[in-house]
């Protein structure tokens, strides 16, 4: 890598300088230079405008707000089951596979995802086997 030969290019017989590479240039040797040692990156975050430190206070509901976010419906994992079938799923919840082999999902839909109504559907075509 020559900086003459990415900075400046020969165009229709005229030397052109590139601002785009030469920015390119600035923000890799920044990179460079803070990921160099700790205290440097350090100080580059605590320049960064992107990145604010928190506070105690902030973290204080982090828990409960990070389950809120990730909590999964019985219906929706049932969904991600019938799309993809898998033997994890199967460990954690032996009923899916019943559900998948004795209901459609027209009738899973039809008994609005609800675990109790589609065991009671499975065991009654169970009994008719």
């Amino acid at each position: 890598m020559s900086l003459e030969t990415d900075l400046l290019s020969i165009e229709d017989g005229r030397l052109v300088y590139n601002e785009q590479k030469k920015k390119s240039f600035d923000f890799k040797h920044k990179i460079r230079k803070a990921y160099k040692d700790g205290i440097y990156l350090r100080d580059a975050y605590n320049k960064s405008e992107k990145f604010v430190q928190a506070r105690q206070e902030d973290w204080d509901g982090f828990d409960g707000k990070l389950a809120k976010a990730v909590t999964f419906s019985y219906g929706q994992m049932l969904k991600e089951y019938l799309e993809h079938p898998s033997t994890e799923y199967e460990q954690d919840y032996p009923e899916f596979r019943d559900f998948r082999l004795y209901l459609s999902e027209s009738e899973m839909n039809s008994l609005r995802w609800n675990k109790e109504k589609m065991m009671r559907t499975v065991k009654d075509k169970k009994k008719l086997q």
